[in-house]
């Protein structure tokens, strides 16, 4: 799914920004309208990217993540999180 970069809040001080860039695709992010309000999620889950955002903000490893966030994939995290850090999407 092509998606358009959400607006930077004081919430997440432009990380979902600098994540999804002005346009990109991601293998493990999607929105949906009715889930929300059509922010973007870590596909077949109802959880926002904006909550590895903060995890990674607040200097969670992805492991740390991922236990705290159980019922997501390591290698989902790790692709975000690659992705915030150095731009660029992994799968």
């Amino acid at each position: 799914m092509l998606l358009s970069a959400p607006q930077p809040t004081a919430h997440n001080g432009g990380i979902i920004s600098s994540l999804l860039g002005a346009t990109t695709e991601h293998p493990y992010v999607t929105q949906v309208d009715t889930i929300l309000g059509g922010e973007p999620i870590i596909k077949g889950t109802r959880t926002p990217v904006r909550a590895i955002a903060e995890h990674w903000k607040f200097g969670d490893t992805p492991e740390e993540t991922a236990r705290k966030l159980p019922h997501l994939h390591l290698a989902q995290i790790q692709s975000l999180v690659w992705q915030m850090a150095f731009g660029q999407a992994t799968d």
